[in-house]
């Protein structure tokens, strides 16, 4: 905050971890870290719906249907090129590629055959790179006039008495999702209950500017444990793959961003960063800080999470087979 840099909660939580990590500092952070900081920050970006956003978000399905498609494509393309230049196996390649959650590609690659120690290289340093590198390119092409998320509620409602209620119902809705097992459900979910509380006028808190700096700063913490002394070690074995894959999805999510903005009229700092291949709650963050349509990169983001989650099995075997056959 005192650089001046956007992000700083987050941006400052990480690089403090990762310079702990490299200097070989032993620490640990509690496994559930990351579910309190997305929802502290998911139930804050939902409160920010109101039904003015909501009908635009509507009104963009096109193009956020569009981008997510384009984003898979994306992926496939890096696979493709993966396999045939450094990887050799299909499954590997295209789980290292595909712009989804890191857990769920490193499972399901390994279940097919592929590498999870690449998969998990790949991942770790296409979101780290991007949630560092997207929020700094900004800085250098336009200075450092950041914002903060103002909330508006009805007037009775801001007695923070309440707060435990907001809080708790967040975390409620954000696990009964989890149970539903939907795709990002800790994130979607606590959205979905902030979003709901403000366009339902219920009478309750907004979460506070410091418990929602305080969720960035968990979810830094836990994208810097990522960085462990044997993931540090895999990254010097499998760099060039590991770089591969961050600088083709990076330049064709730019590509693919400067092309909706132009089509779609859409502002450029909010294509480019929801088109960005990261994490959706570190790039709603991100937008929130560059002064963004932040209800526009969560919807695209999730929008990709459940294309992929849904194409991604089918995409793979018709692929794998097409490969069988050619080989």
């Amino acid at each position: 905050m005192v650089l001046g840099l956007p992000v700083p909660w987050l941006l400052g939580a990480l690089f403090a971890g990762i310079v702990a990590m490299f200097l070989g500092v032993c620490w640990e952070f509690p496994w559930h870290g990351r579910a309190l900081g997305q929802v502290l920050v998911g139930s804050t970006l939902g409160f920010a719906f109101t039904q003015d956003v909501l009908a635009q978000v509507v009104a963009m399905a096109g193009p956020i249907l569009l981008g997510a498609s384009l984003s898979i494509l994306s992926g496939l393309v890096t696979a493709v090129v993966l396999r045939r230049t450094l990887v050799g196996d299909w499954a590997t390649a295209y789980f290292a590629a595909m712009p989804a959650g890191l857990a769920e590609m490193s499972l399901l690659g390994a279940r097919h055959g592929g590498n999870p120690v690449i998969i998990i290289t790949c991942h770790v340093l296409r979101v780290v790179s991007i949630v560092c590198l997207v929020p700094l390119g900004f800085v250098l092409l336009y200075g450092g006039d950041w914002q903060d998320l103002t909330i508006v509620r009805p007037n009775g409602v801001s007695h923070f008495g309440w707060l435990p209620i907001t809080v708790a119902g967040a975390v409620l809705v954000a696990l009964l999702f989890q149970r539903l097992r939907i795709p990002n459900a800790l994130i979607l979910g606590s959205i979905c209950f902030g979003a709901s509380v403000q366009l339902l006028d219920i009478p309750l808190p907004a979460i506070p500017e410091a418990l929602f700096a305080f969720g960035q700063v968990l979810l830094g913490a836990t994208l810097a444990m990522e960085f462990t002394r044997e993931r540090m070690s895999a990254l010097q074995t499998y760099a060039l793959p590991a770089v591969s894959v961050t600088a083709l999805l990076m330049s064709m999510s730019l590509t693919i961003a400067l092309y909706l903005s132009w089509l779609f009229d859409l502002d450029g700092i909010t294509s480019v960063i929801a088109m960005s291949p990261a994490g959706s709650v570190e790039m709603a963050v991100t937008a929130v800080s560059l002064g963004a349509e932040f209800q526009l990169v969560i919807a695209f983001h999730l929008a990709r999470v459940f294309m992929i989650n849904g194409l991604m099995g089918p995409i793979f075997s018709v692929v794998h087979y097409w490969i069988a056959r050619r080989d």
